[in-house]
């Protein structure tokens, strides 16, 4: 608790392993595959539209699939981010809910918390975009209004080809 007070992270490897973590990889999979084939559906019907959402003005409007993709270097979209896993996959609520992830929060909040957003956020190949250093909302509201905003934060799941090459053989 007191290194994430002081540096404002707090890295926790290993909560979710095994075979929670190889039916979230797949689960993680199958929704990368989807945003592609529906971004080059897209591409196929037109050029993409980019608007001022979320602070980064190269983000393409979301729509009922909850799909948000950016300009790629060609002028294509490149899927970045899925809002609604909850309701993608149930391994997303059952890994949302693991009960080792809601004990650090706990430990960190001093209090039982309850998660309240579902995203992911990916790194397409051949396609990295430049993400200024920000504060999720609600935090930076905390900061102006004078509160710790050391309450409010997120926890990520990395699934990086390192982290799990051995579930992949």
């Amino acid at each position: 608790v007191a290194t994430y007070r002081r540096d404002g992270f707090l890295h926790v490897p290993g909560v979710i392993a095994g075979e929670e973590l190889r039916l979230l990889i797949a689960a993680t999979d199958r929704v990368q595959g989807e945003a592609v084939a529906y971004g080059r559906e897209l591409d196929k019907r037109g050029a993409i539209e980019l608007r001022d959402d979320h602070g980064f003005t190269e983000w393409d409007e979301m729509d009922d699939r909850k799909f948000l993709y950016a300009r790629g270097a060609d002028g294509e979209r490149v899927w970045r981010r899925a809002e609604g896993m909850w309701d993608r996959d149930p391994m997303f609520r059952i890994t949302t809910a693991h009960p080792g992830l809601l004990e650090a929060v706990a430990q960190l909040l001093e209090a039982e918390a309850l998660p309240s957003n579902d995203s992911m956020v990916a790194k397409m190949p051949g396609a990295g975009a430049a993400v200024p250093w920000h504060r999720d909302p609600p935090g930076d509201l905390a900061l102006e209004e004078g509160r710790d905003a050391s309450y409010d934060f997120t926890c990520d799941i990395y699934l990086d080809p390192v982290s799990y090459t051995h579930l992949r053989a």
